[in-house]
């Protein structure tokens, strides 16, 4: 799962073995280690909400996705799911989940496996 956070966005990528982990166990997660006791957790959860959800501490982040949803863009060729998701402080974020397509300028030894085919092949990254 790859993360980019910018201002006040959050953009997940999910490749294949990602999503199929999501879709087995409802939550996707992963943490940037600091040292060995300092870090910084962030997933997805599938959740009875029927909006996306932000939950979290200053040492961890994790978004709700309400489960038809979830369900709908699991099962379908939809490339990404979108939201304004209110934080604690009355403002928004900006959500992004996304189906990661394979990079084709990358060199081959930067290729992840287990991304989506590209949909247009003849376009590099």
């Amino acid at each position: 799962m790859k993360l980019r956070i910018q201002g006040q966005s959050l953009r997940f990528r999910l490749n294949r073995k990602d999503v199929e982990q999501l879709r087995l166990n409802g939550t996707l997660q992963d943490r940037l280690a600091i040292d060995d006791e300092r870090g910084w957790t962030y997933g997805l959860h599938r959740t009875s909400q029927t909006t996306f959800t932000l939950t979290g501490t200053g040492c961890e982040l994790f978004v709700g996705i309400p489960a038809s949803t979830l369900q709908q863009w699991l099962e379908t060729d939809l490339t990404g799911l979108y939201a304004d998701v209110e934080d604690s402080r009355g403002g928004r974020l900006a959500l992004s989940i996304e189906k990661d397509f394979a990079c084709l300028g990358a060199p081959e030894e930067q290729r992840d496996p287990h991304a989506y085919p590209h949909p247009e092949p003849q376009t590099t990254c």
